[in-house]
């Protein structure tokens, strides 16, 4: 049985029938004591898995993306499709694509920005002002 994401179950809950769903899917090596499946073997075994659940579940995904050295892709389909994609016996876990939270960082110590912070990652600091002499 696959470990599935809680945060990928409940967007499966809320889409309904007819909502869109995004998930990251890893497979299971076919080599005892491999990290992932090899990189042919990915690409094959995806293309396999989607007919395969396209015939089961009468509906087709909307796109998939094969991470062939990482032993797993993504896919965005509909809820049928993922549920009945999930429960295949080469499936070793899924997860939500799309995490709450995971397009934005908080910020640390904000604070307005001065013109002396400019140049500071860089450690390159703006030319000092020429301070002009007055004519006497």
């Amino acid at each position: 049985m696959a470990h599935v994401d809680p945060e990928l179950t409940r967007q499966l809950t809320e889409a309904g029938d007819e909502g869109m769903v995004e998930a990251v899917v890893r497979l299971k090596p076919q080599t005892s004591g491999a990290a992932s499946a090899e990189p042919d073997e990915t690409e094959r075994l995806t293309h396999q898995l989607m007919e395969r659940v396209q015939r089961s579940a009468g509906r087709q995904e909307n796109e998939v993306n094969v991470f062939r050295n990482l032993g797993s892709f993504a896919v965005s389909a509909r809820p049928a499709f993922l549920k009945t994609l999930i429960a295949q016996p080469e499936v070793a876990a899924a997860v939500a694509n799309r995490q709450p939270g995971a397009g934005s960082i908080p910020p640390v110590a904000k604070r307005p920005s001065t013109l002396e912070d400019i140049g500071r990652e860089s450690k390159r600091r703006p030319p000092a002002r020429k301070v002009r002499k007055s004519a006497r």
